[in-house]
């Protein structure tokens, strides 16, 4: 068998130089980019960064990569403790903005769950379905902009993705921050990356107080919708919980994958996502017909399946929500200044780029300022310019 080889930084130095016409030889650097473009193009299509500070770094991302899109820039933390935070975005439009193509959005909209087996028979199964329905919801005089379908797997059931979404409102409700940052990027399997997870959950008491109190959350919330923040008026804060919580999910399609203490479920949490390393306090997993910790912790006392709680149903739909009896650690403080960022980052979002340009008191164009600037804001000064916006909207500003 031939011995395995790799391209070393000679070789590689060498076929650049043979290839790309823009680098020159330097003498501090290996090259010098003749043309700023070809830099950010270099950093889009390889793993070329480009530095910021000790904290962060930041590189461009191919828009369109797989089967989703991306923020064009992104800010990436250093520190490997808090890399499951894949990505801080900064520039990208908010969703809100993309409301004016809805506006009727505050009306109500309709789902369609859809059973696949019911159209084994038909070819093109997936086009038949819309079909089908547009007939239907013009009968009935629904815009078809107005509906979302969610079509079963092949068997009638449905998997994984519903249990992350069916989670993802549980822990909201509990006060919880839910994301999907700590999943594993595009394109790199989950296995060969310590510590991601289905979505992941962060209290923040601070956090959740201060937005609950301005009348901006009843509650918990998924993170993107803290950029189309719009007043509740809420009355009746609820009582916070006093200490930080990260807790990791991993959501299964079906109760021997949720119960598995090998490679599936609880096992996968207890095996692969929970250690000191990735810096959550304990973990969930979803999945339907487990009803009571006996499915899904052991007799052993040393195991630390009792860091893991469940969200699941019984045989009649009735949601059962477990916390976890203990803690597996204290969350690492830089997972949490990790999501705090990611959160104010977020909610800067409700606002221009002049507004927060203006917020942080700057007015050049040099990105390190602007980064560091907006990573120093508190929370406090960011949501009282929100608040101030929201008294007084601008004409342009979408409803």
């Amino acid at each position: 068998m031939a011995r395995e080889r790799w391209i070393t930084v000679e070789t590689a130095r060498k076929v650049l130089t043979n290839t790309c016409d823009f680098l020159e030889k330097d003498e501090v650097a290996d090259f010098r980019i003749v043309n700023g473009k070809e830099a950010v193009l270099l950093s889009i299509y390889s793993p070329a960064f480009f530095l910021l500070n000790e904290e962060y770094k930041f590189k461009f991302r191919p828009v369109l990569d797989g089967d989703y899109t991306r923020e064009p820039l992104n800010m990436i933390p250093l520190k490997s403790e808090v890399m499951s935070i894949n990505e801080v975005p900064i520039f990208g439009s908010p969703l809100s903005w993309y409301f004016s193509f809805f506006p009727n959005l505050n009306e109500p909209k309709y789902l369609f769950l859809i059973d696949k087996r019911n159209y084994a028979k038909r070819k093109s199964r997936e086009l038949y379905i819309v079909r089908n329905l547009l007939e239907k919801t013009k009968a009935s005089s629904i815009n078809s902009t107005d509906c979302l379908v969610w079509i079963s797997n092949e068997d009638g059931t449905f998997g994984e993705g519903f249990w992350e979404y069916v989670s993802g409102i549980v822990l909201r409700n509990k006060g919880y921050f839910v994301t999907r940052y700590a999943s594993a990027p595009h394109g790199h399997g989950r296995s060969l990356i310590y510590g991601f997870g289905d979505l992941s959950a962060y209290y923040i008491p601070e956090y959740l107080e201060r937005l609950m109190k301005r009348g901006f959350l009843n509650g918990g919330a998924f993170i993107e919708e803290l950029e189309m923040l719009r007043k509740c008026f809420n009355q009746n804060v609820k009582q916070t919980k006093s200490n930080y919580e990260a807790i990791i999910i991993e959501a299964e399609s079906s109760d021997v994958r949720v119960r598995s203490h090998s490679k599936d479920g609880v096992g996968q949490l207890i095996n692969k996502y929970l250690s000191f390393e990735s810096g959550y306090s304990s973990g969930i997993v979803t999945g339907p017909f487990c009803t009571n910790y006996e499915n899904i912790h052991c007799q052993d006392e040393k195991c630390s399946c009792k860091a893991v709680g469940l969200i699941s149903c019984d045989e009649n739909g009735n949601l059962v929500y477990l916390p976890p009896k203990r803690r597996y650690l204290q969350p690492r403080e830089e997972k949490i200044e990790g999501i705090k960022n990611l959160i104010k980052c977020v909610l800067l979002r409700n606002l221009t780029l002049e507004e927060r340009c203006k917020l942080i008191k700057i007015h050049s164009t040099n990105i390190k300022d602007y980064f560091e600037r907006i990573l120093s804001l508190d929370i406090d000064t960011i949501l009282e310019k929100i608040e101030e916006k929201s008294r007084f909207p601008a004409k342009a500003r979408l409803a």
